[in-house]
C-alpha cells in the first residue's frame, strides 16, 4: 500500500523521469522531490526500482483493437459448417450458464487453427477480456472466437481457410494459466461449442 495517494510505477528499459512524468502527467518535481523515491540530481534510474507518483493515478490507455468493417473480401472463403477443434489440448472448463465456451489448456506456443473457413472480421491486442483475440465470421451466421492468445498472426479482412494458422496458445487477458478461450456464436448467440466439434 503506498503512504500517499498516488501510483506506484516500476522502472522498465528506457523510462526516463521525462518519460515517466509525461506517462503520468505531473510535473518532474513530483517525482524527483518526493522524499520516498531518494533521487538526487542526475541520477540513473535502474530497471524494477520502484518510484511512487503521488497525488496521481496512471492515465488509462486503451487496448489496440482492429474491426473490419467493409464487405467481406471477395475472396474469403464460406464456412462449411462442420468445425474442426482449433488446437490439441486438455478441456479445462466447460460451457456453462457463466462461461459461454470452452478451455482449452496447452502449452504456450501450441498452435491455434481456424475452426473453419472465412474471413478475419476482428483483432484485439491488450492484456484485459479476452487478452490477445481474433474472430473469424464464416459467412453463414456462424462466427468463432479465439482468445488469450500469445501472438495473433492474421490481419482483419484476410481470407480464412479452415485449418489455417491463426496464433499460438498464450495467458493474456483476465486468464490464470495458458489456454485456449473458444467460442462459437450463432446469429448472435453464444452455443456450446461441444455441439459442433467432432
Amino acid at each position: 500500500v503506498l503512504p500517499v495517494d498516488g501510483a506506484l510505477h516500476v522502472v522498465a528499459k528506457g523510462d526516463t523521469i521525462e518519460s515517466i512524468a509525461k506517462a503520468y502527467t505531473v510535473d518532474l518535481e513530483a517525482i524527483t522531490s518526493f522524499p520516498g523515491n531518494h533521487l538526487e540530481d542526475g541520477q540513473a534510474l535502474t530497471v524494477g526500482e520502484r518510484l511512487e507518483i503521488p497525488g496521481l493515478h496512471k492515465r488509462y490507455r486503451a487496448r489496440r483493437v482492429y474491426a473490419y468493417s467493409g464487405n467481406p473480401p471477395a475472396d474469403a472463403s464460406r464456412g462449411s459448417g462442420n468445425f474442426a477443434w482449433p488446437m490439441s489440448g486438455y478441456i479445462t472448463q466447460e460451457y456453462w450458464s457463466k462461461h459461454r465456451a470452452i478451455d482449452i489448456g496447452a502449452v504456450k506456443g501450441t498452435p491455434i487453427y481456424a475452426s473453419d473457413s472465412g474471413y478475419v472480421s476482428y483483432v484485439q491486442f491488450g492484456n484485459s477480456g479476452y487478452g490477445n483475440m481474433a474472430m473469424i465470421d464464416h459467412r453463414n451466421g456462424y462466427v468463432t472466437l479465439y482468445a488469450h492468445m500469445s501472438i495473433v498472426v492474421v490481419d482483419t479482412g484476410q481470407s480464412i481457410t479452415k485449418g489455417q494458422l491463426v496464433g499460438y496458445c498464450g495467458s493474456t487477458g483476465y486468464s490464470t494459466g495458458p489456454h485456449l478461450h473458444f467460442e462459437v456464436i450463432e446469429n448472435g448467440v453464444k452455443r456450446n461449442p461441444f455441439i459442433y466439434l467432432p
